[in-house]
């Protein structure tokens, strides 16, 4: 995304030699754009009418869809407290014009193969999670997991049969719920005696 057409000219033919490029005029096209086909990556300039770089990232970052694209701001601001507010606003990298056809190249493709990186860590986790779920969901005992505050953060199908409640019903709620009215009382003498 960038107003200038030279440089829009210049960008898409340097990326254009590896990579599918789709060079739009500012901010709120490139929005459009991404919205309709997210793409891998998005390079845009800071100084753009109607949305700005800025306003480009924020609206990305706040898009569930679209937040974990990488974003490379360009700018003919230089210096380091530019930079900063480039990384502090949430992009991932901050490149000052002019610039080399081998630097812009190398960052691109840097930050494509950490978005793959991330995005085959994220597959990994969630495939573990689900045969860790479907090895606690088969063991025929009751399971719940809480956190520091007692809240409950997960609990098995066989635990919510057993107490009568939903998932949806206990997740977030306070543990001793599942409890007898009188090992609550026990339970909180104890969490008292163990706070002296």
């Amino acid at each position: 995304a960038d107003d200038n057409a030279d440089m829009r000219a210049y960008v898409s033919r340097m990326l254009g030699q590896n990579f599918e490029v789709e060079a739009v005029v500012d901010g709120q096209a490139a929005l459009e754009a991404a919205r309709i086909h997210p793409p891998d990556l998005i390079l845009s300039d800071i100084m753009m009418p109607r949305l700005d770089g800025f306003g480009l990232l924020r609206a990305v970052r706040g898009d569930p869809a679209l937040q974990e694209i990488p974003v490379i701001l360009l700018s003919a601001r230089a210096g380091e407290e530019s930079r900063i507010e480039g990384i502090e606003a949430g992009a991932d990298d901050y490149l000052v014009k002019p610039f080399s056809a081998r630097e812009l190249i190398a960052r691109v493709e840097t930050h494509l193969k950490l978005a793959r990186m991330r995005q085959e860590a994220k597959t990994a986790l969630r495939e573990s999670e689900y045969k860790l779920r479907t090895l606690i969901e088969s063991m025929g005992e009751g399971l719940v997991q809480v956190d520091n505050e007692d809240c409950i953060q997960f609990v098995n199908h066989c635990l919510c049969e057993m107490v009568g409640y939903s998932e949806d019903e206990l997740i977030g709620t306070d543990w001793s719920r599942l409890l007898l009215e009188e090992d609550r009382d026990l339970i909180k003498q104890v969490n008292e005696r163990r706070r002296k």
